[in-house]
């Protein structure tokens, strides 16, 4: 199933439309008695709110960036926020916020990129969006390769930003130049995440996430000791 991930000039995030169908409800058999609309609006359950909560939680830090300390907002400027992510998954793990609302933002989100990776010259930070973002507002991750961090915690976790669900920054700039969208295959992408755990350096298949921690750790060191 394709889902059109498209950036028109007018948008904040991209526009997601699924094309899959809902089922038809059945006919209510004769004996079954029929409330009043007016008798059937459900309570909204807490589970919802906290959903729509954790959904929305980026846009504390759109509205007030200068709240927060420097340990939590990196850089705010009227075109783009970057934070640190409240969970990083490697040693270094920046969100960038864009508050612009046309297509030229995904040429400033790679200008902010550039600026980031030099700021941090020893590390190889690698830009992308989750083919099924988690989050209302858009938000591109930066994130180091190593992926060293107490809270990377499942297959989840790890196949969010190892395998093709993660899509570059430059195919996205790439596809919506030449095409005006992105087709995301919304079924596929989240069977990626309930994939086997491969090392995305050497292609090793782990068994569990400790397996894979310490195996992680083996390629740290080898990077420092050249």
């Amino acid at each position: 199933m394709d889902v059109n991930w498209k950036m028109p000039p007018k948008a904040i995030h991209p526009f997601f439309k699924s094309t899959r169908t809902p089922p038809v409800p059945s006919s209510p058999s004769s004996n079954t008695k029929t409330e009043p609309s007016h008798q059937k609006k459900p309570k909204p359950s807490t589970k919802t709110q906290a959903q729509t909560q954790w959904q929305n939680v980026l846009s504390q830090y759109l509205t007030s960036p200068e709240s927060f300390t420097s340990a939590v907002v990196v850089k705010a400027t009227e075109k783009v926020v970057v934070i640190n992510d409240a969970f990083p998954k490697a040693k270094l793990h920046f969100l960038l916020l864009p508050r612009m609302k046309d297509l030229e933002m995904l040429e400033m989100l790679k200008r902010t990129v550039e600026e980031l990776r030099n700021n941090h010259p020893d590390a190889t930070l690698r830009a992308g969006f989750h083919a099924i973002p988690s989050m209302a507002h858009l938000h591109l991750h930066l994130i180091s390769d190593d992926f060293i961090s107490p809270a990377l915690k499942n297959k989840k976790h790890w196949n969010s930003f190892t395998t093709p669900f993660f899509v570059p920054l430059d195919k996205v700039i790439d596809e919506v130049t030449r095409n005006g969208c992105i087709k995301v295959d919304k079924e596929a992408n989240e069977w990626l995440l309930k994939g086997p755990l491969v090392c995305h350096k050497c292609q090793q298949t782990l068994k569990n996430i400790p397996d894979l921690k310490r195996h992680l750790e083996i390629h740290v060191e080898s990077v420092k000791n050249g």
